[in-house]
């Protein structure tokens, strides 16, 4: 499936046709059309959790055809929310047969899909966690062959968390198989390292990889065009499962930049070394078993999200291979090197969501599992993959957590005395608009954990402020939004640096032209 971001080009005609408009694209597998189209429908927008209407009501404003919002132009039309348009259609009543009239989209698809929306009907007429407890597994197996991730029956349930779900599906046994795509046609048994995750199936078609034994030619020193065992001409290579290294930091002074926020009170969180507990504990290998690494991938490419994450992931990949280490890689983009069958020990063309890296690590027990080569997709699952007690290699989600949320950073700037525009962050419009009135516009609105400006907002007037604080870029938000004075007309100068133990031992400063 395409992804477009039409939605950052207000000006653009939103109607597909022959003209080239998509970014990037994503593929999906599954062993029903059902649990393969959701898939590919979390894959290629995150903030969606499948066939469902919820993600059509969210972005119409900015991607959908119909001006009016009216639902038979929006499916009639082809456009980037067709899909989910088509949920919301079956949501109102339309039958398969009305839709079919509207689109012409064939009946086989438009009957799968249904399906998808009366499984939807079953599990939101439960009325809550202990009706689908009653119900039992058999219902949890149904929806979940039919694709419904952890998220949704949470949603159409109610009175119950992802998690909750996760462990209830979990206590009946309900996990996913990893199953092998098969390249010969079942004609003979297929050997290849391309893997996807399935609830069609009672058992998996290979052990995981630190257990499994792999040809001499794949489990040496992987010989990469830059030669092999480049990496012993440097410093050297400390095992990433041994690390003990803890970054140092100085001490600071505390101060407040911004008259909108009030002064922190008692130690500061941002001096003294870590905690123990931000560095997860190293796993035991048996003697059998050698150490294996996940790399979580890029996702579907995007505006300000493209191939550079795609040379880091790539990067990441053969330094662990060239080392002697098993990688694995989870991605779901078929433009990328990454997702090539022979750049990794083993590739799970997958969703890069909570649920699915959770199930292939429950399956796998890697080593350590690496977030920070992917870009934002694989930032946003580091802090709830730290919670869930999954190993994250390099820098602590504490620390990233810090850095993607944009309250934490701004704190830290003050507590450092680094001087910083006036920012204030807020939860109610009253807020908001005080905090503007004060300060004056423009302001600039940011929320968290988004990449390359996404859903930021330079305003310029208090009306410009109510209409976009009243979007789901905002309102929406899981994490904290700020608000900043903008400066006009300011040079922007970007420093880049990589550190290791306290040291930077590698930069770039750049200039941004706009």
């Amino acid at each position: 499936i395409p992804r477009w971001d039409i939605d950052k080009f207000p000006t653009v005609e939103r109607r597909l046709g022959t003209q080239m408009k998509s970014v990037g694209e994503v593929m999906s597998i599954g062993r029903s059309f059902q649990e393969a189209i959701q898939k590919a429908l979390r894959m290629v927008n995150e903030g969606s959790v499948g066939f469902d209407e919820t993600w059509y009501l969210r972005a119409r404003s900015g991607s959908g055809v119909s001006k009016t919002n009216d639902i038979e132009e929006e499916i009639r039309e082809a456009g980037p929310l067709r899909l989910w348009a088509v949920a919301h259609a079956f949501q109102k009543g339309y039958t398969v047969e009305q839709v079919f009239d509207i689109t012409k989209i064939d009946r086989w698809f438009l009957a799968k899909l249904f399906s998808i929306h009366s499984a939807k009907t079953k599990l939101e007429s439960l009325g809550g966690k202990k009706k689908l407890e009653e119900a039992g597994p058999v219902l949890m197996r149904r929806v979940k062959q039919l694709g419904m991730c952890d998220r949704q029956i949470a949603n159409y349930v109610g009175d119950l968390t992802a998690s909750e779900v996760m462990n209830l599906r979990a206590s009946w046994g309900i996990r996913p198989c990893v199953k092998q795509v098969d390249t010969l046609a079942a004609e003979f048994p297929a050997q290849t390292n391309y893997l996807y995750l399935t609830y069609v199936g009672n058992e998996h078609d290979v052990p995981p990889l630190r257990q499994e034994k792999l040809a001499p030619h794949k489990d040496s020193l992987y010989d990469t065009a830059f030669g092999k065992g480049v990496l012993e001409q440097g410093g050297g290579f400390q095992d990433p499962s041994k690390a003990d290294d803890v970054p140092r930091r100085g001490t600071v002074s505390k101060v407040n930049s911004s008259p909108f926020r009030t002064p922190m009170r008692g130690p500061s969180p941002f001096r003294g070394p870590l905690a123990a507990s931000e560095f997860a504990p190293p796993i035991s290998l048996g003697p059998p078993e050698k150490p294996s690494f996940i790399v979580l991938g890029s996702g579907c490419y995007r505006i300000g999200a493209s191939v550079e994450f795609d040379w880091s992931c790539v990067s990441c990949i053969r330094t662990l291979r060239e080392t002697g280490h098993r990688a694995m890689v989870i991605n779901c983009n078929p433009e990328t090197v990454s997702t090539d069958y022979d750049e990794s020990d083993r590739l799970y063309f997958e969703e890069l969501s909570l649920e699915t890296v959770l199930e292939i690590c429950a399956f796998e027990k890697p080593t350590g599992t690496i977030v920070s080569v992917g870009g934002q997709t694989p930032n946003n699952l580091a802090v709830p993959l730290d919670k869930a007690g999954i190993r994250i290699l390099g820098t602590p989600p504490s620390m990233i957590d810090r850095a993607e949320d944009r309250a934490k950073f701004s704190a830290m700037c003050d507590e450092l005395e680094i001087d910083q525009p006036e920012w204030s962050e807020f939860t109610k419009m009253e807020e908001a608009q005080s905090f503007a009135e004060a300060v004056g516009y423009p302001v600039l609105v940011r929320p968290s954990y988004v990449l390359s400006g996404a859903a930021m907002r330079v305003l310029d007037d208090e009306a410009q402020l109510h209409s976009f604080l009243a979007t789901s870029a905002v309102v929406d938000q899981e994490f904290p939004v700020v608000i900043s004075k903008y400066i006009v007309g300011a040079r922007e100068i970007e420093f880049d640096g990589v550190g290791n133990k306290g040291t930077i031992v590698n930069y770039a400063i750049s200039e941004h032209i706009e």
